[in-house]
């Protein structure tokens, strides 16, 4: 996106805008600088407060149904995708609120 600012500033005659780009361009250094610098996820990798990998599809849950084991819970969207939402939830406890056709889908670490 840096790239992109600098191209658009390259591309105008106007100075006060040229500047504002290339301000723009640094803030988006500044950011991916400090995203690396923590290890935050980059492109389409996504990051959850769980280790280990999701459990089937066929083990979603609705919100309120009682938690088949202690574990931790991630929250998918209609679509099925990963919201970035973990809770850790003990056996027969309900499982937390969520929008309206989300689930809940158990996390389980790799053996070690």
């Amino acid at each position: 996106m840096a790239a992109d600012a600098r191209a658009i500033a390259m591309g105008t005659r106007d100075p006060s805008a040229k500047k504002t780009m290339l301000d723009i361009a640094a803030d988006y250094d500044r950011l991916a600088k400090k995203s690396e610098e923590v290890g935050a996820p980059t492109g389409r990798e996504r990051q959850t407060d769980a280790p280990g990998r999701p459990m089937s599809n066929e083990e979603q849950h609705q919100p309120g149904d009682r938690a088949p084991a202690t574990a931790h819970y991630e929250e998918l969207n209609v679509f099925g995708t990963q919201t970035g939402a973990v809770v850790h939830v003990r056996e027969g406890d309900p499982l937390p609120a969520a929008p309206r056709s989300f689930t809940w889908r158990r996390v389980w670490r790799e053996p070690e």
